[in-house]
């Protein structure tokens, strides 16, 4: 299992949807750990499983809006 933690806030936004677009889910979130309004969100992946899980809609109940912004990647 991979387990990555990161921040609520909106410059983290960019990373929560690479997160989620690459097979991890949200499966905790602990309130105003970094500070009021800013939450940690535990993103786990389990490997080894035959298939992969599908993204979540929601991330421990922020709507997928929350994280839809531009992203450009280049090889």
């Amino acid at each position: 299992m991979l387990v990555i933690e990161t921040s609520s806030t909106l410059p983290y936004a960019l990373a929560r949807r690479l997160y989620e677009s690459s097979g991890y889910r949200c499966d905790a979130v602990i309130h105003d750990f970094y500070a009021p309004g800013d939450d940690l969100l535990i993103y786990t992946k389990t490997l080894g499983r035959a298939g992969s899980e599908e993204a979540v809609s929601t991330c421990c109940g922020v709507p997928a809006r929350a994280f839809q912004l531009p992203v450009s990647v280049s090889s």
